[in-house]
This record gives C-alpha cells, sequence and structure tokens, in this order.
C-alpha cells in the first residue's frame, strides 16, 4: 500500500505542474484533512500505509485544487478572527482584510453614547462571518444578518450555530426589510466592476459565486441603491462601514457625501490600501 510520504510525492508534483503555490504544504493540508488528522500527524508519519478509501479520497482533493478549485471550498472551511466558518460555493471566502470591518466595529462601538440603539446589521452576510463574529466580539448587540441568497443564509445559519452565536437571519434584498433605527450598518457587497472580473484569478473568477462579486459597470452600482437608503434606518449617532476596492474609497466617499453622510476614517487592510469605508 502507497504511504503517506507516497502520496505527498505524486500530490506535490500534480500541484507543482498544475502551478498551484506553495504546492507542499497544500499537498500535506489536503492529506491531513482527508484524514481527519491534523498536519503535524502527516509530516510526522511518512511511512504509514493508507487505505484503498483514503488513496481515492486523496486523489480526488488534490485533482479539484489542480484544476484551480480553491482548497477552502474542498475542505469546507476557513478561519476568520481565530474561528472556524463553513464555506461552500454559495458563499464568497472570508479574508482576512475584511476583519478589518470588525476591529473599527469595536471601537465605534466602544465610543458610542449609552442608551442608543442596540442593533448592528450586516448586510450581504454571505457565510455570516461578520454577523457572527460581532455578536461573539459585542456579545451586548442585537445583530442581524441579511442576504439576497437563501443559500448563503443557510451557510450562515450554520455558521451561527457551529459558533454559539445569537444571530438573526433575513432573507431581504439589502436593507428592504428593516425600518431601524441601527447603531452600527457593516458590510461587504459586491464591488468588483464588470470589465475586470474575467481578469480575476481563476480560483475567483471561476468557483466564488458572481452575485456576490460583481456589482455594475464601475462596481458600484449595488452600493449606490444600499446608500440611497441609509439614511433612512441608520440611528444618528450611528455608523456605517463598508468594504470596497482598493481603487474605489475616493468614489465611495462621494456617493456617500451625496447622501448627507459625513465621512469619518479609512481603515487600511493588511497591505496598507485603504479598503473599508467609515
Amino acid at each position: 500500500m502507497p504511504t503517506i510520504q507516497d502520496a505527498l510525492d505524486w500530490a506535490v508534483d500534480q500541484l507543482f505542474y498544475a502551478s498551484i503555490p506553495e504546492e507542499r504544504r497544500t499537498a500535506s493540508l489536503l492529506l491531513a484533512h482527508v484524514l481527519g488528522v491534523e498536519r503535524t500527524h502527516v509530516v510526522a508519519h511518512p511511512e504509514r500505509e493508507l487505505t484503498d478509501p483514503e488513496i481515492v479520497g486523496y486523489r480526488e482533493a488534490v485533482n479539484r485544487r489542480a484544476a484551480g478549485e480553491p482548497y477552502q471550498y474542498i475542505v469546507g472551511k476557513q478561519e476568520f478572527y481565530g474561528r472556524d466558518f463553513e464555506v461552500t460555493p454559495d458563499v464568497l471566502i472570508p479574508r482576512a482584510d475584511t476583519e478589518v470591518i470588525v476591529e473599527g466595529a469595536k471601537r465605534l462601538w466602544a465610543a458610542m453614547p449609552e442608551g442608543g440603539s442596540p442593533w448592528i446589521v450586516d448586510v450581504g452576510t454571505g457565510s455570516g462571518a461578520i454577523a457572527v463574529t460581532l455578536a461573539l466580539e459585542i456579545p451586548e448587540a442585537r445583530v442581524v444578518g441579511t442576504d439576497v441568497s437563501l443559500e448563503a443564509l443557510r451557510v450562515a445559519q450554520r455558521n451561527a450555530e457551529r459558533n454559539s452565536a445569537e444571530v438573526r437571519f433575513v432573507h431581504a434584498d439589502l436593507l428592504e426589510a428593516f425600518a431601524g433605527p441601527f447603531a452600527l450598518v457593516v458590510t461587504n457587497l459586491p464591488y468588483i466592476p464588470a470589465t475586470v472580473v474575467e481578469g480575476l484569478q481563476p480560483e475567483v473568477r471561476d468557483h466564488e459565486p458572481r452575485v456576490a462579486l460583481v456589482g455594475g459597470p464601475d462596481g458600484l452600482d449595488i452600493y449606490r441603491r444600499f446608500l440611497d437608503d441609509i439614511p433612512r434606518v441608520l440611528a444618528a449617532e450611528g455608523a456605517l462601514l463598508c468594504e470596497c476596492g482598493f481603487t474605489q474609497s475616493g468614489a465611495l466617499e462621494r456617493l456617500a457625501a451625496e447622501r448627507a453622510l459625513r465621512f469619518v476614517d479609512r481603515l487600511d487592510d493588511l497591505q496598507g490600501i485603504p479598503r473599508t469605508i467609515v
């Protein structure tokens, strides 16, 4: 029977020729997933023989990754803010850059006057990573997550249960289901221009849901509709945090100003690029 080392050698070759980055690390992580063990076990036991079902499962996982499918969809999870979240092709894969929204929301909440609205809404919640994280990090808040996709909401609900978070999820297009007032509105709406989507990495372009990616010709069509409705639901002392593309912060600030929203701050991502507008 092939050993762990035999399987890893084969997988590294497959991933290398498919131009998958970090092929050795990816090969060992996929094998650990198939075996149901930690990666350290794979590294420490190269002599272990694999069973036929394990070989079949590993070949399938490696071939999927070699074909460009994101690692997170293969293993069915992604870490966000130190917690594991289920991900499926019905939702975007949470990115570390989006954790900036959580950090900003926590600071804003701490500075709000007592006696205000206790409500936070995450619009376009997807996997529920932001909503669930805020419910756990700000336990005194009441958190709602909305999405136009019922499939995404099912994933989000499972993530709330998985992390023992109290979040109410609502099927709605943007803010249509709410009257407010909300202390915080957070969102990572689709903002990729339709003109550039074909130039995205294959993992994103071919596998992540287009409805959660593309925001019209300039990427801001959905944000225009969203911002039109914000004054109706945002509390007087409330704040809005929006993630945007790395070239869109100025345009998004202008759109907000046209709707009588006062600019507060720009929050940089891990590369120092303005990624979230407050």
